[in-house]
């Protein structure tokens, strides 16, 4: 029994580190980043009861989210008496945070909350696969978008959805929704750092500027179909932000295009990374320091021309 429990432990800690190696360095700067900011934010923002309960719900959500999107707990029902400890563990591990945070701003009845919270989805029963649709686990994405298919089936669709009912939620907040979208923003742009393979792009019979329009119309209008309900939200909570809400989503949408036409300005079929991986860091970082706001509209202009010059040898017409 203590072997296995062990063993359990171990394989914990190999999936932390495999997370992070799988991250890279520059990707784990920026969640190091994002959330030292976070705990900055919350820290701040945390100063009355009810924004603190308002927190402990969103917490409470995103355990709800992790807990049915869990795999492992028919192994662990199979393998142990008692998989309520395990489960009961895994989650103290993950709300350390939050805890920690509500406690350091005297947030102890929402603090004691997520601790309730915890020991009671530890004993709810995961989803059965035969409760849900499995024959297509990402249908809400339409074809077009084979990026996003690929990137939600790796981040998992319980997770990013339950992001965007947070920021929904949490519009109250000042600021915080706005940050949510950024949060989404830097996953979704992350969709884009493969190169496709070469055959997937001659299977696109047109000319390389009318594939790069498309591929930038169609992840913006699905980004705005997902993003618009949570600044709509945010605005009416904080009408007197309206400036910033437009500012923050036109930034935003910059930021996407110029993603996927760096990609497209790298493009090498045989790899699998490129400059562009840097140039979307430059682009996220300058959310937060003013003076690089301009940057991704900038590098968007520069870049527009070389993507469609680089894509022009890999289309049936690129001689006319």
């Amino acid at each position: 029994m203590h072997s296995l429990k062990a063993y359990l432990m171990k394989i914990r800690l190999k999936q932390v580190s495999r997370e992070i190696a799988a991250l890279g360095p520059i990707y784990s700067i920026i969640v190091l980043f994002v959330l030292t900011l976070f705990i900055k934010v919350a820290a701040v923002s945390l100063i009355t009861l009810n924004s603190q309960l308002t927190f402990c719900l969103i917490w409470s959500i995103l355990l709800l989210t992790i807990h049915f999107s869990r795999k492992d707990i028919p192994f662990l029902k199979r393998t142990q008496k008692n998989e309520f400890i395990f489960l009961l563990s895994d989650y103290i591990l993950l709300s350390v945070i939050p805890i920690s945070l509500l406690i350091y701003c005297h947030g102890f009845v929402a603090a004691l909350l997520i601790i309730m919270v915890i020991t009671t989805i530890c004993v709810i029963p995961p989803i059965q696969k035969s409760q849900i649709k499995t024959n297509s686990e990402i249908k809400f994405i339409p074809d077009y978008l084979p990026e996003w298919k690929s990137g939600i089936r790796k981040v998992n669709k319980y997770i990013f959805l339950s992001l965007i009912l947070l920021a929904i939620i949490a519009s109250p907040l000042p600021y915080f929704s706005l940050f949510i979208c950024w949060l989404l923003t830097a996953i979704i742009t992350g969709f884009y750092q493969i190169f496709e393979p070469r055959d997937q792009l001659r299977f696109h019979h047109a000319s390389p500027k009318k594939y790069l329009n498309s591929k930038i119309k169609n992840g913006i209008k699905y980004y705005l179909l997902l993003v618009t309900p949570i600044i709509i939200a945010y605005t009416i909570m904080h009408h007197n932000q309206l400036i910033i809400s437009f500012a923050a989503l036109s930034l935003f949408l910059i930021l996407l295009a110029f993603t996927i036409i760096s990609k497209y300005a790298y493009y090498q079929p045989v790899a699998t990374t490129g400059p562009h991986q840097i140039y979307l860091t430059i682009g996220l970082i300058s959310f937060i320091i003013p003076f690089m706001v301009p940057v991704p509209f900038v590098l968007t202009l520069t870049h527009y021309r070389k993507a469609i010059k680089r894509l022009t040898p890999y289309f049936y017409d690129s001689a006319k």
